[in-house]
């Protein structure tokens, strides 16, 4: 089933309310059979685009994609999922302290959503680029020196630690983490526009600011595993495609719940919603960066799902009103 008027309605609504060159790719996944709509906002008028194929920054949805990646390692090779980070660091963690893969993946590790001074950057002093100098060296001084673990180690969202996952991940199989999605993830589902790097195959799309100006990209750094990543709705419907076949034990395994919660549990990356009127679960993941929003709702049962990419900004104050909800709106009005 393509997209209703309804559907395409809904989306030209959300890239009416942002600044003109606002562009927004949705894919729509029924029944094993992906479906595409682009909108842009051409200052006048919002029109429809072919921009399937054309390369977002996808922010967070980056993280499914790393534990996906670890995923693989634990079903297919020797890693064990609750095995500590540590002996891959020739050096001790600040008191001794010890931190898990699996902690990692599921944000329950006691590491904050960011180091302080990155944090205090972001707020106060290098609004383009809070992530400049985040290179391996200062990943070291934190690891030894500054970092402060939660006690209760309860979910606490932390980019660090999937930063982090992103290196251990590295050092475990001695690759660069691009490759390692490159030889992994991205061949495999011949997701061939995907990357880390931006001489990725396809068309990039301008990141827009909050106040809807070009705007340079971050350098995340070390945090490159929590949200660097390059793709397409095109490439991302085939990922989702590789989820609701149940071919592929690691991705399996990837969506197994390892906490439980009434309304809301986690999986290794995932977000699972219990909604309290559905048996079946609702698998989520969100991003943002400095120019682009983006999310992701998986319904693997009933093998629905929505993807939207764009170039709004992740700091956009109606950001996650807008794009995370449209991937909810649409979902829930194919439900009827």
């Amino acid at each position: 089933m393509t997209f209703t008027e309804s559907e395409k309605q809904k989306i030209r609504e959300v890239a009416k309310l942002f600044a003109a060159q606002t562009e927004i790719s949705v894919a729509k996944i029924e029944d094993g059979k992906p479906f595409f709509y682009g909108a842009l906002n051409s200052g006048n008028a919002v029109k429809t685009i072919e921009n399937h194929e054309s390369l977002f920054e996808i922010g967070s949805i980056t993280k499914v994609l790393t534990a996906s990646l670890l995923a693989k390692f634990v079903t297919e090779e020797e890693l064990e999922v609750d095995s500590a980070i540590n002996p891959l660091f020739p050096f001790e963690f600040r008191n001794g302290q010890t931190i898990t893969f699996q902690s990692l993946a599921t944000h329950t590790s006691g590491l904050p959503r960011l180091p302080p001074n990155i944090a205090w950057r972001a707020l106060f002093k290098r609004h383009g680029d809070p992530y400049e100098g985040c290179d391996y060296a200062a990943l070291i001084d934190y690891l030894q020196n500054k970092m402060q673990l939660r006690k209760d180690r309860k979910i606490s969202y932390s980019n660090l630690g999937v930063g982090l996952l992103g290196v251990a991940l590295e050092k475990y199989a001695n690759t660069p983490l691009n490759a390692l999605f490159q030889e992994k993830i991205f061949s495999p589902f011949k997701m061939a526009q995907s990357s880390m790097v931006k001489d990725a195959a396809g068309k990039f799309v301008q990141g827009l600011d909050k106040k809807g100006n070009p705007c340079a990209s971050w350098d995340l750094g070390y945090f490159a595993g929590a949200g660097a990543m390059l793709s397409s709705t095109s490439d991302l419907a085939k990922f989702v495609l590789a989820n609701q076949e149940h071919q592929y034990p690691f991705l399996e395994y990837q969506r197994r719940p390892v906490i439980n919660e009434k309304y809301e549990s986690i999986a290794l990356g995932w977000f699972i919603l219990n909604e309290a009127n559905k048996s079946n679960p609702l698998y989520f993941h969100n991003g943002g960066t400095a120019g682009f929003s983006s999310a992701l709702l998986i319904d693997i049962e009933e093998k629905r799902a929505f993807i939207a990419l764009s170039n709004i900004s992740g700091l956009h104050k109606i950001k996650g009103q807008k794009v995370d909800q449209l991937v909810f709106q649409l979902m829930h009005r194919n439900n009827g």
